[in-house]
C-alpha cells in the first residue's frame, strides 16, 4: 500500500473479539511492514488503548470518535486515503442504517477528494434497492475492492460485472502470512474441553441450545461468545464465557484447550486454523459459506432442515 497516511474504519471498540483480531493484525501490517500512520474511527477507545499497547501496535496510530462527525472529518482530511478495513461491512442484513454509515463515510471521502479502498472484506447480501444503488456508486469511486472469500467475489462480478477490474481476491487480515504471526505465539494449556461452541443468535440458535445440552451428556463442553451483548443472550441457559473486551489471547488459550471447535463467528473458525484445530462451521452469513468452503472446512447452513443432527454427525466424524 502507497501511502504515509491513512484513516481506517471498521467494527472497532464494540467489545467483539473477532473484529478486534482483525484490527490488530490490520495494524501489524500498516504500521510494521509498511511504516503508515494510522488513523482508526473507533466506538470506543478506553479498552482499545490497553489492546493497541498489549500487542505494541500504540505508535504511529492516532484513535477517533467514530460518531463524532468533527473527528470523522478530521481523520479523513488528514489522511491520503479512507480504508473500509476488514470484516462485513457492506452488507444490509445486520441493519440498513449500517450499510447507511459506512455509505457516508465513503462519500465524505470522495467530496473531500481522498483515495477509497475496501479491503479485505466480506461483500453482501444486499437486499435493498437502495443498498444495490448506493453500493454502485462506491464502486465507481473506490481504487480498488478486495474481498476474503470466493463468494463475495462471485456477488461482486455477478453484480457489478463494469468493475470487474477493480476486484482482488485476498486472505482475511488475521490470517495473512504478514499478520497472522502475532497471533501463533506458544499457548500452554491443557486439554479441558472435547467440544467449545463459539455461538451468536441466529433463528434457529434453540436447536443448537438443545444440541448443546445433549452433548454434554456424553462430551466435555464449553461455551464461549465474542461479544458482550452475546453473553447477555445465553447466560442464563449457560455456563459461558466471555473473554472480554480485547482479551484476544485468552479466546485463543480456551481454543487451544479444546478438541473440536464449532462456531457460527467467522473468527471463531479462523482462530481454529491458526491454533491448528478441527473446526466446523455454522453458517448464519455468506462469509461464513465462503471462507469454510474456499479452506475445504465442515460447516451446515442455518436454514438447513435437521440441523441437529447435521451438526451431530460432523461431531462424530471429528472425534472418532
Amino acid at each position: 500500500m502507497n501511502f504515509k497516511e491513512i484513516c481506517i474504519i471498521g467494527y472497532y471498540g464494540f467489545g467483539n473479539i473477532g473484529d478486534d483480531a482483525i484490527l490488530i493484525a490490520a495494524l501489524e501490517e500498516y504500521i510494521n511492514a509498511y511504516n503508515i500512520y494510522v488513523r482508526i474511527l473507533v466506538n470506543d477507545n478506553s479498552y482499545i488503548e490497553k489492546m493497541l499497547r498489549r500487542f505494541s501496535l500504540d505508535r504511529n496510530v492516532a484513535l477517533y470518535n467514530r460518531w463524532n462527525l468533527k473527528q470523522i472529518s478530521e481523520a479523513i482530511h488528514y489522511s491520503e486515503a479512507l480504508v473500509f478495513c476488514g470484516g462485513g461491512l457492506f452488507q444490509d442484513k445486520t441493519s440498513i442504517r449500517s450499510f447507511l454509515y459506512y455509505f457516508s463515510l465513503a462519500l465524505m471521502a470522495k467530496l473531500k477528494r481522498k483515495k477509497i479502498i475496501i479491503e479485505r472484506n466480506s461483500i453482501g447480501p444486499l437486499n435493498t434497492k437502495i443498498s444495490r444503488f448506493l453500493f454502485h456508486k462506491v464502486l465507481e469511486w473506490v481504487d480498488y475492492v478486495s474481498v476474503r472469500d470466493r463468494n463475495s467475489l462471485d456477488f461482486l462480478n455477478q453484480n457489478y460485472p463494469q468493475f470487474a477490474g477493480k476486484y482482488l481476491l485476498k486472505e482475511d487480515f488475521v490470517i495473512s502470512p504478514i499478520s497472522s504471526s502475532i497471533f501463533k505465539n506458544t499457548i500452554n494449556v491443557e486439554e479441558k474441553y472435547d467440544l467449545l461452541f463459539i455461538i451468536r443468535k441466529f433463528p434457529k440458535v434453540r436447536n443448537i441450545i438443545s444440541l448443546v445440552k445433549e452433548l454434554e451428556k456424553i462430551y466435555r463442553v464449553k461455551v464461549m461468545v465474542f461479544q458482550q451483548k452475546d453473553l447477555e443472550d445465553f447466560s442464563d441457559i449457560f455456563d459461558v464465557e466471555y473473554p472480554g473486551d480485547g482479551e484476544i489471547y485468552n479466546a485463543l488459550s480456551i481454543i487451544q484447550s479444546s478438541k473440536l471447535i464449532i462456531s457460527n463467528r467467522l473468527h471463531g473458525i479462523i482462530f481454529a486454523l491458526l491454533r491448528d484445530k478441527k473446526v466446523i462451521g455454522i453458517s448464519i452469513d455468506p462469509k461464513i459459506e465462503g471462507f469454510c468452503k474456499d479452506n475445504n472446512i465442515d460447516y451446515v447452513c442455518e436454514d438447513d432442515e435437521d440441523i441437529e443432527s447435521k451438526v451431530m454427525l460432523l461431531v462424530e466424524k471429528n472425534l472418532r
